[in-house]
């Protein structure tokens, strides 16, 4: 931006924005003109040379902003993890028209992110970019979504880690006496932590023998039953009722703040964590709980009940298949075309036939082979 006097001694000043000039005579005092100016130049930065303000004159950052307030907040308990990404793609399209993004930007931001993160870390921010791409040209703010044919980073599957039968018995065994019984229910039940913290006594039915999941506690946002079994009724009746959360710090009485040290204490004890694995965490345990489920005989639809999937799709992820299973699976339906004894008796007796081979023909064939 220039601050000049122009030829008859009058203040003016002139600049480029958005690729235009514009320039202009004020007055007689320097203050003032640099005053104008600076509005002058806000004015066209936002609406542009001889427009007037319209949605798709929105920059990134308000719009972020918008979506973070408007729909984020509103819609999704991980939107805080929102905010997060946001402090990665504020920066590098601020001051940036959202009409005026490009693909070529959005692979531009893949490149540079890429160097400071790994590839799964730049797919999560992707995935909130396309997110708020989508909506803004839903609502009419762009023309056309600069995202839609955006790949994201190639990713492998992940590494579950569950425990089998042995090691949860001894998992619990493991546990300090204090969360226990959290641990427990956490392996019977396949219950997230966060239910397990806010679970109520109000929310049990002895009568019943039912644990309710209500819509606030949990993730979907479905209220969920799920059935006692003598061992979780045990529990459950076993445990003092001094608070109004059925887990809760017995100093201040106040819910379970975290588990995080008991967990660990008894990952290091039993060594669950060795080199080489994938790391057991909490979730671990509602992993194994579902996938137990399924190894013994649960079908996916009831599992995918108790464990609250709205999508049998994501139960499946929890399924792990071994040549022991396959082969029990084969020999479920195998049974019924298997030989009697007595026709395994006659099958055995039947001499092997050996099929008479011509001499010219192995003379032919060893030719072949020389």
């Amino acid at each position: 931006m220039k601050i000049y006097r122009n030829k008859k001694n009058k203040w003016a000043y002139s600049f480029f924005c958005n690729g235009q000039r514009e320039r202009k005579v004020v007055g007689l005092s320097k203050a003032e003109c640099e005053a104008v100016a600076h509005a002058a130049w806000v004015k066209i930065k936002r609406e542009g040379f001889g427009l007037k303000a319209t949605a798709k004159n929105v920059f990134f950052e308000d719009y972020a902003q918008e979506h973070l307030d408007r729909y984020s907040k509103p819609n999704k308990r991980s939107w805080r993890s929102d905010e997060n990404y946001l402090k990665a793609l504020v920066p590098f399209f601020k001051g940036k028209y959202l009409a005026g993004i490009t693909p070529d930007d959005i692979e531009q931001f893949k490149v540079m992110r890429r160097e400071e993160v790994k590839g799964p870390s730049v797919n999560r921010e992707l995935s909130l970019l396309k997110t708020m791409m989508r909506r803004a040209h839903k609502s009419g703010k762009i023309d056309t979504d600069p995202a839609e044919g955006v790949r994201k980073f190639e990713e492998s599957a992940p590494r579950a880690r569950f425990l089998d039968d042995e090691e949860m018995v001894r998992f619990v065994d493991l546990a300090a006496p204090g969360v226990k019984p959290l641990f427990e229910l956490a392996l019977v039940t396949g219950m997230r932590l966060g239910e397990l913290k806010k679970m109520r006594w109000s929310d049990l039915d002895f009568k019943n023998r039912t644990i309710l999941i209500p819509v606030e506690n949990a993730k979907s946002k479905k209220s969920r039953t799920i059935p006692m079994d003598a061992a979780v009724y045990g529990i459950l009746n076993g445990l003092e009722r001094r608070a109004e959360t059925v887990f809760f710090n017995p100093m201040t009485l106040r819910p379970l703040a975290s588990v995080q040290r008991a967990f660990a204490a008894v990952c290091r004890k039993g060594r669950f964590n060795k080199a080489g694995q994938e790391r057991l965490t909490f979730h671990g345990l509602r992993h194994s709980a579902i996938s137990g489920w399924l190894r013994h005989g649960v079908d996916i639809v009831t599992a995918a009940k108790l464990a609250g999937h709205s999508d049998i799709r994501i139960t499946a992820g929890y399924c792990h298949s071994s040549a022991e299973t396959g082969r029990q699976a084969v020999a479920k339906i195998g049974k019924l075309f298997a030989p009697t004894p007595e026709q395994f008796g006659r099958i055995s007796a039947i001499e092997p036939s050996v099929a008479s081979v011509s001499r010219s023909y192995l003379s032919t064939y060893e030719g072949r082979l020389n």
